[in-house]
């Protein structure tokens, strides 16, 4: 979408790629829809179709673009001295100074969907964003749901676990980091670009497999921007002890 519809213009780009179920033997497929719908887009979605709720994103995103776009020109001066002194960086000619120049106002955002499991009545579904507002840097998060197909709910790490999990899995995602990063102890990760990881806690974006858990902690999380994003495999023999009985993830670690 370009400004004023003038290809001459800053412009956006969103980009929505989408997997969704059509079918169901497990669950009723507009209930499954319905979570499906939230989990993408939103709980205020819900009631509402999977492409009602990608019609709303869009329009959404172009109207805050179009917002952003019109505080940058009424604000570009406001920035710094120095911004106003060299102002002319911001502009591609006199022509165009009402417009900012398109490497530094142009703005996109890839929305992509992936099941990561699908069996023993669970879908672990992994919403994927990569955006861009302007600059070199691009952001990218990872939101992760479990859909328990008996009970129609996603799960939460409650339903999972026993009470007081807390510490002992915090101290096995330390353990972990520190071994992915080849380092003794928790200096060192902060050395790398770690932080806060004394504090770290179970964070509740998490997929299921077949395996174990995979906890899944976004840039800025506990590290800096320019490492990625953490992701941490526990599997189910090394914590057995901690998963709640009778649950549908307890009699997979059983299987």
């Amino acid at each position: 979408m370009f400004l004023d519809n003038d290809p001459s213009k800053s412009s956006c780009n969103l980009e929505i790629r989408l997997v969704y179920p059509v079918a169901s033997k497990k669950m009723n497929i507009d209930t499954l829809t319905n979570l499906w719908t939230s989990c993408i887009f939103g709980q205020s979605n819900t009631g509402i179709s999977l492409q009602q709720a990608a019609k709303s994103y869009i329009d959404t995103y172009f109207q805050r673009y179009r917002q952003d776009a019109r505080n940058f020109r009424e604000n570009r001066f406001d920035k710094d001295p120095l911004t106003a002194l060299t102002d002319s960086s911001y502009f591609t000619s006199e022509e165009e100074a009402d417009e900012p120049r398109s490497e530094f106002y142009s703005y996109y955002e890839t929305l992509t969907d992936t099941v990561t499991y699908n069996q023993n009545d669970l879908i672990s579904l992994q919403v994927r964003s990569v955006s861009n507002k302007g600059g070199s840097e691009s952001y990218e998060t990872f939101r992760n749901f479990v859909i328990d197909l008996k009970t129609g709910n996603i799960l939460s790490e409650k339903d999972i676990f026993i009470e007081g999990y807390e510490p002992q899995l915090r101290r096995i995602i330390i353990n972990k980091l520190l071994k992915q990063n080849g380092v003794n102890d928790i200096s060192e990760l902060e050395q790398l670009g770690y932080f806060g990881v004394n504090e770290i806690v179970p964070n509740r974006n998490f997929l299921i497999d077949a395996k174990g858990i995979t906890f899944i902690f976004n840039k800025g999380e506990y590290s800096a921007y320019l490492i990625s994003a953490p992701v941490i495999f526990i599997p189910y023999e090394e914590i057995r002890h901690l998963l709640r009985e009778n649950t549908t993830v307890w009699k997979l670690a059983e299987i």
